[in-house]
């Protein structure tokens, strides 16, 4: 047991435990900029400070200093993060973590992507934008996992949001944003191959647009409607479109980007 526990002693001074922050990482929290700081391990697992996470999403938190232990809070959960402890508990249950909570100038971090399925959140840190982003997994809207891009649910938008219907071909593929019944077309996002975009499409393309991404291989576009959508007689009907209407801009500022 003693050589066991001397061995142990002096793998720890060998391989010590590196934590430090890298500059200019942008932390979008449901889909709005966030100045939260951040800390990584030496293999890029991310950091996370608890009382930043716990303010997010609604948590009350209690520390107790001399067990080195945050206690979080909402209606249903409690979750109980412990200095140099490998899980987690969740009412009571205990989770295995990959790394340990850690003390960070006088902060507890934990190990965020590996926690986050627990509580119902989506991390995605996207290296080549520096970008960690943090989404509530009931606030996602759409996904598409070819072009690696998703959009979050407008908060004013959570009861009666769209009906999404895609058009794919061979360069391009059409995102319709229809309000519930598919009766009124608010909005379409149109993803086209970039090089297809530039060299065929973009000097002759006939409806007013702007641009919400491109990289390299693809461009995304927020495509305006160009005819009325909705019966002007129907009270309800216009109503409803134009509340959709107006969470639009909302929508196409939430977007994240996960390859």
């Amino acid at each position: 047991m003693k050589k066991i526990t001397l061995l142990f002693f002096i793998i720890s001074i060998v391989i010590p435990s590196q934590v430090f922050a890298k500059e200019n990482v942008n932390v979008i929290v449901n889909g709005k900029a966030h100045d939260h700081k951040i800390e990584f391990d030496k293999n890029d697992n991310i950091l996370f400070p608890v009382r930043c996470l716990a303010e997010q999403f609604c948590y009350s938190v209690e520390w107790n200093d001399s067990a080195k232990m945050a206690t979080l809070h909402n209606y249903d959960l409690n979750i109980v993060f412990r200095e140099n402890d490998h899980h987690m508990y969740i009412n009571g249950v205990s989770f295995d973590m990959d790394l340990p909570a850690k003390i960070i100038d006088e902060h507890l971090f934990i190990p965020i992507e590996n926690i986050s399925k627990n509580i119902g959140l989506k991390t995605i840190y996207n290296h080549s934008l520096n970008t960690l982003y943090i989404i509530e997994e009931s606030r996602v809207l759409y996904e598409n996992e070819d072009m690696g891009f998703g959009f979050i649910i407008p908060e004013d938008c959570e009861t009666n949001c769209y009906k999404i219907l895609e058009k794919h071909n061979d360069k391009s593929i059409t995102i319709n944003f229809f309000d519930l019944e598919g009766k009124s077309l608010i909005f379409s996002l149109s993803c086209f191959d970039l090089e297809y975009w530039n060299n065929e499409v973009k000097n002759t393309f006939p409806i007013a647009y702007s641009e919400i991404f491109k990289n390299d291989s693809w461009i995304l576009l927020c495509v305006n409607v160009s005819d009325l959508q909705y019966d002007p007689n129907d009270a309800e009907q216009k109503e409803n479109y134009l509340k959709l209407l107006s969470s639009k801009q909302e929508v196409c500022d939430s977007i994240y980007i996960f390859k």
